[in-house]
């Protein structure tokens, strides 16, 4: 049985707490207590909105103070149907309101995480759904961001976490982030349904019913699966599932409302719910669900036992309830389509008060503090104050300590008269003060008094204390009143010499509080107040009998004695503290004492380090047999010999033998080198000391098989045995040879020389030691038959050199050759080798001028030529060989060559004056310049007019002519006329020429009997240079038998008495001309010398004295 309380005044005052039980004016501040309410119930505020809430219910939102709903126009303006309005609470004022999407209103609203999210319903675009989910600013109205489905409408959404899912008519379901709204996935073929499903959150999955027999669940990754199935396989209403505690009710299209165990996967219990239910259950002390039964009529609120479903108790009315129910503090409130709103006890189903609203509430009530806001079908809002502040309507203790109310069971209990209790309850709940005053009027004064304590309550406390004689909790409440001596006093009384030293000291006596501390143990804030005194060396005294050595040597360094603090430190074992301490002042024997007392060696010779005091460390280290650590200091001492020796005895050669460096010790320095088996830097000393040691320095480059460093050092030294040896292991046969050819042992060089392949170096060797023939065969291997040729030219060889200038196809060594043994060889064979001489020259000269090697010069072609010239004369050849040499040599030496033909223009007579008509042409192969003519014998005299026209140059293959005078002086059929014909070759040399003629002068002009004429006659070049008179012989013996048939040559070589075929030499050299003589006056033959000069072989070089002959 339930026993009903009436409604009580709070027992308290509501501004100190202090408990007024009955009265009206608080005997501690002066409030005053209202009279008792009467007016739960009361309207506070209404207000009529622009349109009808959605059907068949809205589910408004609460941000705060702030009442979030959707409103549904009566006339859409613009095809605008809804917004969202936000309303002050406090006063009823709209804060903001936010138009819809066209044709689009929402049913539900909710709001987490500071947003507001609104899932729409289009109602005008059937044909092509588009709706949108909305995410808003539930203070500012402004939209933070949407999310577009293709679909007639969208149901509320669930949230866990920062994931939220909801679901869409078109069969689909999302998750999306809560703070941005992105997809985070998407369930597609959800159950059928024309109207979008309602998820509901449980802890840490979704879950989804509607018209199917199976309700699924929604794992936070978007996975679906079934999570219950009904018996009956009956459809689920569209009713949307609720969840609390592990706990999903559901309601079924069969009439039963289920509770469904979540962990255990497994039906809890089921309760009828007779046609079904309008709205979603609402969980609260019971299950609380709005029924709507046919065809009865019968429409009634039910609770339901949350443990096993039984009937609590029923609430009728005359109409049904469309709108879910809100409960709070044992109190249901619920509004009806009778147009009234109810509150109603929770426990027994009784109605409390209710309030006609003059239409059908459509809205969920929604509980904000005091007050309740519902609202009506036609859009108007109601906010009802459901109680007065510190207004209850109490049921008894037991039964709010059973609801764990513990602040109503209190004051339940002050009712009751149980004052123990009611201080019991409210100690529960932290209302101390309140339960120290009831445990006060209890009796419990121990408990009162330490709660008065504990509330700063510090004179009932203290009162209370001494009535019960407990000096310590008088003490504690005195510290409260600014008592402090006393306090202190009483607690030195009981011992707690601690709590007096604080408060001592909180009160500014710091002496006494440091006593009180000493007196308790507490030395550090004994030391930590003699600190705060300066008095030192008392706090460093406390410091060490609290053990606190570190803050014990600060204090006594505070108190300039660090001689105390370096022993507290050494007792302590921190030598290093200690021992730098002392450093600091100077003392470093002291300082180094500590740590040698200790048997640190190290640390004691770092502190001699840092003094620079190096000897010293030396001696610590060397003590302890540290002998490179010594040796070192030693070396920073000074002391470098016995740096050295320690360094010796620690192997540490290489450093021992920087310090003998140092001391100038270069013999100990290479030989300590020798030990590190550093070769190279001991020879290197070696080297530098003096040549006997170089022996030494050539065993340390051996020792690093540096071959020719070593043998380089013992050739240096004069170690030639030792050189050789280490020339041949590094492979360098040619110094090994040199040395041996120094000491005089060429053919053992030379062998090894030939051995190794050094070809010409070993032939060097060998013509040096005389082996000539060896010297020529590696000659001629390696390739250098210049060598060998050269070698047999100094041996005379010549036969050799001869023979190996053939195969070599040297022609100018093997003319060299032949003309050398021509020298040694009887005349005959002199012949044969001088023609041999001349052929082998031409050889040369055609060779260099075809293949065009050896880079010879035009000139030096040429002078090839002229020795052919020169040998086949010598070797008596014939003149045409030796004329075609001398022709070759001119050719390339591109001299000019002139031939002049001279005719009279009347018949010469004596002592008169007739004309000659000279006509030059240059036959030859270069320019010539500045030609002059002169008659250069006496029968003659001449005009000199002529020089002037041939002044110039004369280009190859051009001619010019002039005319000159002569008057002969000499009368005959064979007068003799010699002209000198002079002109300057291309290097500016003067070439001179002379032409040899024999003219007809009569005696006088009246005895002309016929017009003469002069031959043509070649000129004959009188280079000095040359001499080759057989040249000139050849050729014109040639061109005669060539002129001549040899019958007509015989004939006329009979007649003059010529015995033309063996005439040899000058001989017939002579008679060669007679026949010319005889041809140009005997038978006017001038075309014979014509042709002569015309045909004759160009380079031919004409030996000077022809008119001799």
């Amino acid at each position: 049985m339930i026993a009903e309380v009436s409604a009580l005044q709070t027992p308290f005052c509501l501004q100190c707490e202090f408990m007024l039980l009955n009265d009206q004016i608080c005997a501690s501040c002066g409030w005053k207590r209202p009279n008792q309410f009467e007016n739960d119930g009361d309207v506070v505020w209404s207000m009529s909105l622009d349109g009808s809430f959605a059907k068949p219910y809205h589910l408004p939102a609460l941000y705060k103070d702030i009442l979030l709903t959707c409103i549904e126009s009566r006339i859409a303006r613009d095809g605008i149907l809804a917004s969202i309005v936000a309303i002050n609470l406090i006063n009823g004022s709209v804060i903001w309101s936010q138009d819809m999407p066209i044709g689009c209103v929402s049913r539900f609203l909710k709001v987490s995480n500071d947003t507001l999210l609104v899932g729409l319903e289009n109602l005008t675009t059937l044909a092509e759904p588009k709706n949108s989910l909305i995410a808003i600013d539930p203070s500012t109205g402004i939209q933070k961001w949407s999310f577009e489905v293709p679909a007639h409408s969208l149901s509320a959404p669930a949230i866990i976490g920062d994931i939220l899912f909801f679901s869409a008519s078109n069969r689909a379901g999302f998750g999306l982030n809560l703070s941005t709204g992105q997809q985070c996935w998407h369930i597609k073929n959800l159950v059928s349904s024309w109207c979008s499903l309602h998820a509901t959150a449980g802890d840490s999955c979704f879950y989804l019913g509607g018209r199917t027999s199976k309700i699924k669940r929604i794992d936070l990754d978007g996975n679906i699966s079934t999570f219950f199935h009904s018996n009956d396989e009956k459809d689920w209403f569209d009713i949307p599932l609720t969840y609390a505690d592990g706990v999903l009710y559901a309601i079924s299209r069969n009439k039963q409302l289920y509770a469904i165990d979540t962990v255990r996967h497994q039906l809890k219990w089921e309760a009828s719910v007779a046609r079904g239910a309008t709205a979603p259950p609402v969980i609260g002390r019971y299950v609380f669900v709005p029924i709507k039964d046919f065809p009865s009529r019968t429409y009634s609120l039910r609770a339901f036992s949350i443990e096993t479903g039984d009937r609590i108790w029923q609430f009728d009315i005359n109409r049904h309830f469309q709108a879910p129910a809100s409960t709070i503090d044992e109190i249901v409130f619920i509004g009806g389509n009778d147009r009234n709103f109810y509150a109603l006890d929770s426990l027994s189903g009784k109605k409390l008060w209710s309030i006609d609203l003059e239409n059908k509430v459509r809205t969920a009530p929604i509980i904000s503090g005091n007050h309740v806001c519902v609202g009506t079908e036609h859009g108007k809002l109601y906010l009802i104050r459901w109680r007065q502040e510190g207004e209850h309507k109490l049921l008894t203790a037991n039964h709010y300590r059973d609801l764990k109310q513990w602040s109503l069971a209190g004051t339940a209990a002050i009712i009751e008269g149980d004052w123990l209790s009611a201080a019991n309850d409210y100690e529960r709940v932290g209302a101390f003060y309140k339960a120290a005053q009831l445990f006060e009027k209890a009796g419990v004064l121990a408990r009162a008094a330490k709660l008065f304590l504990h509330t700063s309550n510090y004179s009932q406390a203290a009162k209370l204390y001494n009535l019960l004689n407990d000096k310590q909790g008088e003490a504690a409440a005195l510290v409260g009143l600014n008592q402090f001596e006393r306090a202190a006093e009483l607690y030195g009384e009981l011992n707690m010499h601690n709590r007096a030293a604080e408060i001592y000291r909180d009160a500014g006596h710091l002496n006494r509080a440091a006593d009180q501390f000493n007196l308790a143990g507490n030395f550090y804030h004994a030391a930590e107040i003699y600190k705060e005194l300066d008095k030192h060396e008392s706090a460093a005294e406390m410091y060490q009998k609290a053990d606190m050595n570190d803050l014990a040597v600060q204090s006594w360094l505070q108190a300039d004695e660090p001689y105390e603090a370096a022993r507290v430190l050494e007792k302590t074992k921190k030598f290093g503290r200690a021992s730098k301490l002392l450093e600091s002042e100077g003392d470093i024997d002291n300082a180094a004492a500590v740590w040698l007392r200790q048997g640190n060696v190290e640390q004691a010779a770092i502190i001699y380090k840092r003094a620079k005091r190096w000897v010293q460390a030396a001696e610590l280290y060397e003590s302890n047999y540290e002998r490179e650590k010594a040796a070192r200091l030693y070396e920073q001492g000074g002391r470098l010999q016995k740096a050295a020796k320690l360094y010796l005895a620690n192997l540490q050669f290489g450093k021992a033998a920087e310090l003998f460096i140092q001391m100038q010790d270069a013999i100990s320095a290479a030989k300590a080198y020798e030990k590190e088996r550093n070769w190279r830097r001991a020879a290197q000393l070696y080297l530098s000391i003096s040549p006997p040691l170089y022996q030494n320095a050539g065993q340390c480059y051996e020792n690093l098989e540096a071959w020719q460093e070593a043998a380089n050092t013992y050739e240096d030294g004069k170690f030639y045995e030792d050189a050789i040896r280490n020339w041949l292991s590094c492979g360098n046969s040619k110094r090994a040879a040199k040395l041996l050819s120094r000491k005089g042992n060429t053919f053992q060089a030379a062998q090894l020389l030939e051995n190794e392949g050094e070809q010409l170096e070993a032939a060097h060797l060998y013509l040096k030691n005389g082996s000539v023939s060896d010297a020529i065969r590696l000659y001629r291997l390696s390739g250098n038959e210049e060598h060998a040729l050269e070698v047999l030219v100094q041996q005379e060889a010549w036969d050799e050199y001869r023979a190996l200038a053939i195969e070599l196809k040297r022609y100018e060594r093997e003319a060299e050759a032949c003309v050398a043994l021509a020298e040694q060889s009887s005349r005959t064979e002199a012949y044969k080798l001088d023609i041999a001489a001349a052929q082998a020259y031409e050889r040369a000269a055609q060779k260099y001028e075809e293949e065009n090697i050896h880079n010879r010069t035009d000139e030096e072609i040429a002078q090839l030529w002229l020795l052919a010239a020169k040998y086949y004369e010598l070797g008596d050849s014939s003149d045409e060989r030796i004329a075609n040499c001398e022709r070759q040599a001119k050719r390339l030496r591109k001299l000019p060559e002139i031939v002049i033909d001279v005719k009279a223009q009347k018949e010469l007579v004596l002592n008169e004056y007739h004309r000659l008509l000279v006509r030059v042409k240059n036959v030859g192969y270069g320019e010539a310049f500045d030609i002059t003519f002169k008659v250069i014998n006496d029968q003659f005299e001449s005009d000199l007019q002529f020089t002037q026209d041939f002044s110039g140059v004369l280009l190859p293959d051009k001619m010019k002519k002039s005319l000159f005078s002569v008057k002969p002086k000499t009368s005959g059929s064979a007068v003799p006329m010699k002209i000198l014909l002079t002109y300057r070759l291309p290097d500016e040399t003067l070439a001179k020429r002379t032409i040899a003629l024999e003219v007809q002068v009569h005696p006088s002009s009246s005895k002309l009997t016929a017009t003469g004429q002069l031959g043509h006659q070649p000129l004959i070049d009188m280079y000095e240079d040359t001499g080759f008179h057989q040249s000139a012989i050849s050729l014109l013996v040639k061109k005669i038998e060539k002129h001549f048939n040899l019958q007509e040559l015989h004939q006329l070589s009979f007649s003059l008495n010529i015995d033309w075929e063996n005439l040899e030499g000058t001989t017939k050299y002579k008679k060669a001309f007679e026949l010319v003589r005889y041809c140009q006056v005997r038978y006017r033959m001038p075309e014979l010398i014509g042709s002569l000069s015309e045909n004759r072989p160009v380079n031919v070089n004409w030996r000077e004295g022809f008119d001799d002959h």
